[in-house]
């Protein structure tokens, strides 16, 4: 049995969450499609869908999100504003904004950097990390969003799904990404870091270790 197909153009759908269904080719048909080929669906949140894509010609893989309900001047000068700082900014801790445009149905979309790693709290329960290397990890994601904050932008969905980390030549690496999505402003990160630090903390004991 067949799924379901686009009503545009009769190609299958992707399933996105198992439920959501999307087609990927109309999406993108116009501006990025003739720069990214879709690959899989990574995800999908409140503010859009993620896609793993192939960047062309270079075949670099990125995160693709395409974002709900953006079809506006101000949010593309917004992304273009924030991927000229991060550039600028070239925190090793944050993961840079490549491409910023609108897709088929003239949504805003947003290509980062694929980062392939473990969210900060599993990658910290796998390895049953102790206070002082959780404590570390959440110093320089502070550091980054201190860095951010300097230069104007506020990154506005900091959680633990945004922080990763990955495996670099010198050790494991912190990661932020989806940087400067929505519009936020520094409150509101500071009350996203003392929320994922209570997260990372929680689960340790009195004597400071990890216990599953």
């Amino acid at each position: 049995m067949t799924g379901p197909a686009c009503s545009r153009c009769g190609r299958p759908l992707l399933m996105v969450g198992g439920s959501v269904p999307v087609c990927a080719f109309c999406l993108l048909r116009a501006g990025t499609g003739r720069d990214y080929s879709l690959v899989s669906v990574l995800g999908q949140g409140a503010h859009g869908t993620v896609y793993l894509a192939e960047q062309q010609p270079s075949k670099r893989l990125v995160a693709l999100k395409v974002l709900n309900g953006s079809d506006t001047a101000a949010t593309v000068s917004r992304l273009q504003h924030h991927r000229r700082v991060l550039a600028a900014l070239a925190h090793p801790n944050a993961s840079n904004i490549l491409d910023v445009g609108r897709s088929g149905d003239r949504s805003a979309y947003v290509a980062t950097e694929y980062v392939r790693g473990l969210a900060i709290s599993t990658s910290c329960e796998r390895s049953h990390a102790d206070v002082p290397a959780r404590l570390a990890l959440l110093a320089i994601l502070t550091d980054v969003v201190r860095s951010a904050h300097q230069r104007g932008i506020a990154h506005g969905g900091i959680k633990a799904s945004n922080v990763f980390l990955v495996d670099t030549v010198d050790g494991p690496s912190v990661r932020v990404t989806d940087f400067g999505m929505r519009s936020a402003d520094e409150s509101a990160d500071l009350a996203a870091l003392r929320g994922l630090a209570t997260e990372l903390l929680q689960p340790l004991n009195a004597d400071g270790l990890f216990h599953p």
